[in-house]
């Protein structure tokens, strides 16, 4: 970061050690946006409550609607292919002191990779510095994620988060039009497990829908995707919104295009209210060639 003109060198290390104040609380900010989880990290003996109750429950089956051409029920998820794909990125995300801003693009990958029979690794990597990594599960009808991580590098300083989703928030299911209701919630709670922001404990709580099936031009092709609409209210030590589209493909899951905007606020030593804010645009830029079993992403 270059000192402003009519500034001495002095004052230079000064600023850094000021925006790092600013940013390290940063890390229970990026809690807020997104439910994830230290990479690699391990309890601190000090968690949370869990949530209240989430989408997936034990119990009876739930009542879907049964196809009169065929008599079955809704198709259920299946695991993708272990597989890296490319999608054209623009965007950015922005810290508003000294409008620390990091931009978006050309591209971002995300892989997919199977942890066990159930569950699979879906990991972002949106730009140089910026993962995240959603565990998600096949339980009954849906795909939930049940845990993640996300990082974030800035100019001065780096940030890691918490969080604990329970029993699972709920991201594609393959015939939402034959569930009773295509609504699901999304709460979860977590705090930031640096020590050197002091910690913050935060919850996100909003609805996740189904929106519609549409066609999207996806690497020059029309391509049937379909639309969920995320909508959540960041609460506690850091205040805001979270609001993303994300589009997947009804036979895979694999996601096809996620539009996302961010914006929090929390309070940072010595300078106050401080904004984060994210605009993110993805979409699937490459659709490789049909498998042997002729699936596509």
């Amino acid at each position: 970061m270059r000192a402003r003109r009519g500034t001495s060198r002095r004052s230079r290390p000064a600023a850094i050690a000021i925006a790092a104040l600013v940013l390290l609380p940063a890390c229970g900010l990026l809690v807020g946006i997104e439910p994830l989880d230290v990479a690699g990290g391990s309890s601190t003996g000090d968690e949370l409550p869990p949530p209240e109750a989430g989408p997936i429950e034990d119990g009876p089956a739930r009542d879907v609607a049964i196809n009169p051409e065929t008599g079955l029920p809704p198709r259920r998820p299946t695991m993708p292919k272990d597989a890296t794909y490319t999608y054209a990125v623009s965007g950015k995300d922005v810290i508003s002191f000294f409008s620390i801003t990091s931009n978006y693009g050309p591209t971002a990958t995300v892989a997919y990779k199977a942890i066990d029979r159930d569950c699979y690794e879906m990991k972002l990597h949106i730009r140089n510095g910026y993962d995240e990594s959603m565990t998600m599960c096949l339980a009954d009808y849906d795909v939930a994620q049940t845990k993640g991580s996300r990082t974030q590098s800035f100019n001065v300083a780096n940030a890691a988060t918490t969080i604990t989703c329970v029993p699972g928030d709920v991201y594609f299911t393959p015939e939402p039009e034959r569930l009773p209701l295509p609504l699901w919630p999304h709460v979860c709670t977590g705090k930031n497990t640096d020590d050197q922001s002091g910690g913050s404990e935060f919850t996100t709580k909003g609805t996740y829908a189904f929106t519609r099936r549409e066609l999207r031009q996806i690497a020059g092709r029309q391509v049937e995707v379909l639309h969920f609409h995320d909508e959540r209210a960041v609460t506690g030590a850091q205040t805001g919104t979270n609001v993303a589209d994300w589009y997947f493909n009804p036979a895979s899951g694999v996601l096809l295009g996620l539009v996302r905007k961010i914006s929090i606020k929390y309070p940072a030593p010595i300078v106050g209210q401080v904004t984060y804010t994210e605009d993110l645009t993805m979409t699937l830029s490459e659709i490789p060639d049909a498998g042997a079993d002729g699936a596509v992403p």
